[in-house]
């Protein structure tokens, strides 16, 4: 949606609120949990692996420093 504006006075009507929580990444843990549970979905009917993919099986940040962080921790943490 564009909200177009022909004056100052318009665009003062507008009351948008923006706090911190509005600049900064993240992501709601339902929004990711279905984001992998399609990807998982959609990697098993395009690719057609040997083995089924599972939501649990497939990580999800913001960025790519984030998600070589979770890889780093899972394999230290790792018992293999």
């Amino acid at each position: 949606m564009y909200m177009v504006c022909e004056n100052d006075a318009e665009l003062g009507a507008f009351q948008i609120r923006m706090t911190a929580e509005t600049f900064r990444y993240g992501f709601a843990p339902v929004i990711v949990q279905r984001f992998s549970k399609a990807l998982a979905q959609y990697f098993n009917e395009y690719f057609n692996p040997y083995t089924p993919l599972t939501e649990d099986e497939i990580l999800v940040g913001n960025t790519a420093t984030a998600l070589n962080g979770m890889n780093l921790a899972l394999a230290l943490m790792s018992s293999h």
